[in-house]
């Protein structure tokens, strides 16, 4: 059951990622990640979201044996550079060895085991191979599917048709993140759906501010007029 291994995968996350630390909100987004089918998060600049979506992908498909793992994002280079650069930088780093074959955007465990990065460019102008709808619309998996959408406002329209129709299968999990600052996005339209979970990660969850004392908008505002009387 996706919704039942919150500790499992935050066990994962800290004993064979060897991540030490996380923040408080970090361990809330993971538990509540698990606990719901559909997460959207808006998230300020500077939160470590393509760290957290990275560990959660590895997480997700370790764990679950024959799934398979679909990220997209804007542009090819915020595929390869973000997100799939903190995904091969925690792969390598890892206590344990985690095996497969591990490129620029895709991890593989196994025939029908295996992780995927792509841009959404191929999908909306009609071209053939990586990324294309029927590629990205014919995917199964006995372990389960799960998809991210990083810096999620500026995802196509189609592309989310194209998750929706994955959401019709079992044990299909989604996570859309950014900044939700277009109001004709489909991202920004997710905040007003009880279809989806919501989360909010706020700057002053950031703990670069909480460290000098800035917690919310007062505290903020006396830093700057501190700053204006130098």
């Amino acid at each position: 059951n996706l919704v039942s291994i919150s500790n499992l995968n935050l066990f994962f996350i800290k004993s064979i990622l060897g991540v030490e630390t996380l923040e408080p909100y970090q361990e809330r987004v993971i538990d509540e990640v698990w606990k719901h089918e559909r997460t959207v998060i808006r998230a300020c600049h500077d939160m470590g979201k393509s760290f957290l979506m990275a560990r959660l992908a590895i997480t997700f498909l370790n764990v679950f044996v024959n799934s398979k793992v679909i990220t997209t994002a804007p542009t090819f280079t915020q595929v390869e550079r973000i997100l799939w650069s903190e995904i091969r930088g925690a792969v390598n780093k890892a206590k344990w060895p985690l095996g497969g074959r591990l490129n620029l955007t895709d991890w593989s465990l196994g025939d029908e085991w295996f992780a995927l990065g792509f841009t959404p460019r191929n999908e909306v102008t009609g071209g053939e191979g990586q990324g294309t709808q029927s590629s990205f619309q014919g995917f199964h998996a006995e372990g389960g599917i799960f998809v991210i959408f990083d810096e999620a406002t500026g995802i196509p329209v189609n592309l989310w048709a194209m998750m929706e129709g994955l959401m019709t299968q079992a044990n299909v999990k989604f996570v859309g993140i950014g900044n939700p600052t277009s109001r004709g996005s489909e991202f920004y339209r997710c905040f007003k759906s009880r279809d989806y979970h919501k989360i909010h990660l706020s700057c002053f969850d950031s703990p670069n501010l909480k460290a000098n004392g800035i917690n919310n908008v007062k505290d903020l505002q006396r830093e700057i007029e501190k700053y204006n009387s130098l």
